[in-house]
């Protein structure tokens, strides 16, 4: 069976992110580091640690990590394939006993037409006589990145090759299955694998969850170089106020 899962980034407390980077791979960690704006660094830090999480929730053994001809990633030991994606806000991933490719796309392209070429014309046909659209491209787009990325052979794979209908993908005399979910509000997600079974429900991990079970709560305050202990600044008040005393009276005499 294939799970599904997903979480949403939120702005995360600047030395929360700076403690959960110390949770990454010398090689994830320095990736995360690489990336210029902040949104490029949550994802791949929380993408990395969403990945971890589900994987001791399901795993009794630690995972080890290989990489497919073309880059993807699989787990060597334990019988368990993952995949993942993300998008905008949000991080979607698939974890079963079997092969899987996921994908989540933000409906953000305003002008679909510049992506015709990636569908046949049988295709384009069906999303362009769509009452929705919009909604019917990014369906078929994800369905089709879904796909690709469970093949697992990325951009030297013609995305035009397969055709597909009713929940079926059909392939090189082969038949695999997709699944669309549209729980989340404008984003659009599909999962492809080869038996169609899926898990009945998405699952939902929480920011706060997640942070939590690295044992780091999700707002930390650390003081600076210039903060003392509060019995240090009533120390500080009492001795001026002698040496004010003291010399207040010194000159008063002379």
């Amino acid at each position: 069976m294939v799970e599904i899962f997903f979480t949403k980034i939120l702005n995360a407390d600047e030395n929360v992110y700076k403690n959960l980077l110390k949770f990454l791979s010398p090689q994830r960690r320095e990736k995360c580091l690489s990336f210029r704006m902040k949104s490029d660094r949550l994802r791949c830090l929380y993408s990395a640690l969403f990945l971890n999480y589900v994987l001791k929730k399901r795993m009794t053994e630690k995972p080890i990590f290989v990489y497919g001809k073309y880059g993807k990633p699989y787990i060597k030991n334990g019988g368990f394939w993952f995949n993942i994606s993300h998008s905008g806000k949000y991080i979607a991933l698939s974890f079963g006993d079997e092969e899987s490719g996921i994908d989540i796309e933000k409906k953000e392209v305003s002008d679909i037409n510049i992506l015709k070429s990636c569908f046949t014309d049988l295709q384009w046909k069906n999303i362009t006589e769509s009452s929705l659209v919009h909604d019917e491209f990014y369906k078929n787009w994800t369905l089709k990145e879904s796909f690709v990325k469970f093949l697992g052979e990325g951009l030297r794979m013609d995305i035009n090759s397969f055709e597909y209908e009713n929940n079926n993908i059909f392939y090189k005399n082969m038949t695999y299955a997709y699944r669309y979910f549209d729980e989340i509000n404008g984003y659009s997600m599909c999962c492809s694998c080869k038996s169609g079974n899926f898990g009945k429900d998405i699952k939902y991990v929480p920011q706060e969850r997640l942070i939590s079970s690295y044992k780091i709560p999700t707002s930390v305050t650390y003081p600076s170089k210039f903060d003392f202990p509060k019995s240090f600044f009533n120390s500080f008040k009492i001795l001026s106020s002698f040496f004010l005393i003291l010399s207040f009276n010194f000159f008063k005499f002379l």
